[in-house]
């Protein structure tokens, strides 16, 4: 072999070696899906600030107002390829709407005027069966841009209002409804979420004039606050699309919340009842496509059956997207679908989810163009083919993933370019032969010296574990462990599960029993309250259920079968 032949054979080695080692250290950015966005047929009337549903198979949109700001008492249904004009008895701009349990959906409140001026005490029953809509009641007080809950029985939930004062009202499913306390913070739009024991949770970050208030204030149906400490440093974000908040539900009374901090980090959370802790997942929220910054709205659409949750976006460059959350796994994988741009002007609502699958928008305001969007909303009506999985989503590669194939491609082909040349030229000097030996020598001599000898990453996680003590914090995520150790999330994971047989939350709250024993040994006299603040827990409830599945019994049982009381 000739000697350039051979150093280029050495530069192939290092590139494929630094190839290797930097794929194994960066972390792999998050898959990208390209979906098809389907144009349907327009609504009859074009509309925002209505509320939109799906009930007995059938997507349906209610009230909102029409061309010019002006409320429309009017709502449409999809069936068999066609929207269906219908009337309403109210036509509840901004209102709120909540569908029950037993298949019908209670509208209500709004704005009285035109230009979104004012509330309304008025409250209807869409019956799906016949398509139409029953004025039955008058809520307590009056609201528009507030939220309305199912907790159980047929009793819902109402809370928020805008420029108007807030409070806490139930129906009790019987046609009236009843005023349930005040609130400590006033709030538009509030999230409410129902707990087991027939409460619910009332918490939101913006108050009645759209101004920026501290969400760590929760207020509960039966009186009285609660604390959630994750809410401390991390807040629920807020859109003024109607939006029907039993979506985010992922199984009995757990949820899932997007959530942002005040360094502007996204997260995924999940509330269990009244436990609240962030979501491990196997990138990071992304803010940013390779086309533009992306704006989420609203909080994730959950379909249960596929274990699936979508967060939906758009950008400055008319696309939409899609974040999917697959939240039966752990760490959940995630995907970012995305569309083509959409013909000008682009308009946007909140999405709903079909009995397919897929995500229908219909209606909304402007985006990406510089027009009163609530003096000219549309009528266009859009699918969205996220489904369980679209059929490029196998083939899904990682911009990062895209550059290391281009650049060893090129390599390659600089290799075999420079090769056919230097096969044209004779070599007769022995002395170049011999100065080939002396460069195929040294060549495998620096390749060898080169070869890695870290440490295994398992033996890396044990010594950051054992040094730094990470658990402590109780809002470890899995990405700020594959940070510090510069590898893939992911990788991180199979390491623990291959290790130890266990997963990454697993991983981290074995070290906090251990070190909350450790606490109790050397204090047996501290509260346990501060046992496990002080061990990274994030609650009491996940204390105790913590240290019981591993220890096999409650810390004060563990405590006395020490000898100690």
């Amino acid at each position: 072999m000739c000697r350039l032949q051979y150093a280029f054979s050495i530069i192939l080695a290092v590139f494929m070696h630094t190839f290797a080692s930097v794929m194994a250290a960066v972390p792999d950015s998050i898959p990208l899906v390209r979906i098809e966005l389907e144009r349907l047929p327009d609504m009859n009337v074009p509309r925002t600030g209505h509320a939109v549903f799906c009930v007995n198979g059938e997507v349906v949109v209610a009230g909102g107002h029409t061309l010019g700001f002006k409320p429309t008492a009017t709502a449409e249904y999809f069936r068999e390829g066609q929207w269906h004009l219908i009337p309403m008895a109210y036509p509840h701009d901004d209102g709120f709407g909540a569908v029950l349990s037993s298949g019908k959906v209670m509208l209500g409140g709004g704005h009285d005027r035109n230009l979104g001026q004012g509330q309304t005490f008025e409250v209807e029953m869409y019956h799906p069966a016949t398509h139409t809509f029953e004025g039955f009641g008058s809520l307590d007080r009056k609201r528009a841009l507030a939220t309305a809950v199912e907790i159980d029985s047929g009793r819902v939930v109402i809370a928020g209002n805008w420029y108007a004062d807030d409070g806490i009202e139930v129906y009790d499913g019987k046609g009236h409804f009843l005023p349930a306390g005040d609130v400590s913070v006033q709030r538009t739009m509030p999230l409410i979420f129902p707990t087991s024991n027939g409460d619910a949770l009332i918490f939101s970050s913006y108050g009645t004039k759209g101004e920026r208030i501290g969400s760590n204030v929760v207020d509960c149906l039966k009186g009285g606050r609660l604390h959630i400490p994750l809410l401390d440093t991390w807040h629920p974000t807020m859109s003024f699309d109607l939006y029907n908040q039993a979506d985010c539900s992922i199984g009995d009374y757990s949820y899932l919340l997007y959530l942002l901090n005040n360094s502007g980090e996204k997260a995924v959370a999940q509330l269990s009842d009244t436990v609240m802790t962030l979501l491990p997942t196997t990138h990071d929220i992304p803010q940013c496509s390779p086309w533009d910054s992306i704006n989420y709205i609203q909080n994730f659409i959950c379909d249960r059956s596929a274990k699936r949750a979508y967060l939906f976006g758009y950008g400055s460059s008319c696309r939409l997207y899609v974040l999917c959350v697959d939240y039966s796994k752990s760490p959940a994988p995630l995907i970012l679908y995305y569309t083509d741009p959409m013909p000008k002007p682009a308009m946007i609502y909140t999405p709903v989810l079909i009995p397919e699958g897929h995500l229908l928008i219909a209606g909304g305001y402007s985006v990406c163009d510089d027009i009163s969007s609530n003096f000219k909303p549309t009528s266009a009506a859009w699918l969205l083919h996220v489904g369980p999985k679209p059929p490029s989503e196998d083939v899904a590669m990682t911009w990062t993933t895209w550059w290391w194939i281009v650049a060893l491609v090129v390599l390659l082909l600089g290799i075999a370019f420079f090769l056919m040349r230097r096969r044209r030229i004779r070599t007769t000097s022995e002395s170049d032969n011999s100065g080939e030996s002396d460069v195929h020598d040294e060549s495998n001599n620096d390749i060898k010296s080169e070869e890695p000898n870290n440490s295994s990453p398992y033996v890396r996680l044990r010594q950051l574990m054992e040094e730094e003590q990470l658990f402590l914090n109780s809002e470890l995520r899995l990405q700020d462990v594959a940070v510090k150790l510069g590898i893939n999330s992911r990788y991180v994971s199979d390491c623990i599960k291959s290790e130890s047989n266990c997963t990454f939350s697993q991983f981290v709250n074995m070290y906090r029993v251990e070190h909350a024993k450790q606490l109790l040994r050397e204090q047996p006299d501290m509260k346990l309250s501060v046992v496990c603040t002080s061990s990274g827990f994030s609650g009491e409830s996940s204390f105790f259920r913590t240290f019981r599945s591993i220890v096999g019994m409650t810390p004060r049982e563990w405590l006395e079968s020490m000898g100690r009381k």
